[in-house]
């Protein structure tokens, strides 16, 4: 058995789509188990958007639990011991966990210790006088003042832990060269039309995989995912609508997520090469079937909404 993050969608008041995750148990049949665990996984923020589904937080506290359950054989968390704990952060920091394959960045180390510790800090604390551990055998907590004169509070560990990040990717590579583009374009807008648009919100707009893979229709039936701004019949600006994530699915799997809502608008120099792009997408889409009531613009082979995941996988 291993622990594995859960997401449940549902959809609330006008088209507000909610993922929640769960920790849940899954055995060697593929059957679950759930667990009330994603109760102790909280953000900090006291205000935040609806959206908000924790993130990467879940992951974090699910890789310590499976090192915990099933590498030390613990059977509850209330028998967990400081040197437990410091073992799992000393050998995420120079990934030796069993399924680590890479080294991590500092900040990612980072991120895991404080969703741990602000994990471990909410069970502990109900399980004051039953737990062997208490939050103040882990941390410290530190006060001091950042620049604008804040007071800021931060946890402290009582041992140190070291990253290896000497062969941790250092940065994405994000430019080719033209030519090497316009071939990998052609061939696509030959031989997968239908990943073109997808692709060419990402080539000329800027969206992210995720946010591309948000956009509607000009006609879906939830507001115009594509504005054309005309004059004297000319198309002299476009838009994209990313001013809200909705529902694109009727099994309301996600599509991805938008990183920032915004109206974004296609650079006026790719205004010509993405309206003949959007022409050419739009006739291959003709007579393919869609779930209309969603109106989404990138499909997959079964006509609902183009996922992230499926979008990453071709």
């Amino acid at each position: 058995m291993r622990f594995v993050v859960y997401k449940h969608s549902l959809i609330l008041g006008d088209n507000n789509i909610v993922t929640k995750q769960l920790i849940a148990l899954k055995h060697d049949d593929g059957t679950l188990q759930f667990t009330d665990f994603h109760r102790y996984v909280k953000s900090t923020a006291k205000i935040k958007s609806i959206s908000d589904d924790g993130n990467k937080r879940f992951s974090y506290v699910v890789k310590f639990l499976n090192y915990i359950f099933g590498t030390v054989g613990l059977n509850n968390l209330d028998q967990l011991t400081f040197e437990m704990v410091k073992e799992f952060f000393i050998l995420y920091g120079v990934a030796q966990l069993p399924e680590d394959r890479k080294n991590r960045k500092k900040s990612t180390v980072e991120k895991c210790v404080n969703a741990v510790l602000d994990f471990l800090t909410l069970y502990l604390n109900e399980r004051k006088g039953k737990a062997n551990l208490k939050p103040e055998d882990l941390y410290s907590i530190n006060t001091f003042t950042n620049r604008r004169g804040r007071v800021i509070k931060r946890k402290e560990l009582n041992f140190e832990i070291f990253v290896d990040d000497s062969n941790a990717q250092k940065s994405i590579f994000r430019d080719m060269p033209n030519s090497a583009f316009e071939m990998l374009f052609a061939h696509i807008a030959q031989y997968h039309k239908d990943l073109l648009m997808v692709v060419a919100l990402g080539a000329f707009v800027g969206l992210r995989p995720s946010e591309a893979c948000n956009v509607r229709r000009e006609d879906s039936p939830l507001g115009a995912g594509i504005l054309f701004h005309q004059s004297d019949n000319q198309v002299f600006k476009i838009e994209i609508d990313l001013r809200k994530e909705m529902p694109l699915r009727s099994d309301l799997k996600p599509t991805g997520r938008i990183k920032k809502e915004r109206l974004q608008a296609v650079p006026y120099i790719f205004l010509e090469v993405f309206l003949d792009t959007y022409n050419d997408y739009m006739s291959y889409l003709e007579g393919k079937k869609y779930e209309k009531d969603f109106g989404p613009l990138n499909l997959n082979k079964q006509g609902k909404a183009l996922s992230y995941d499926v979008y990453y996988q071709r």
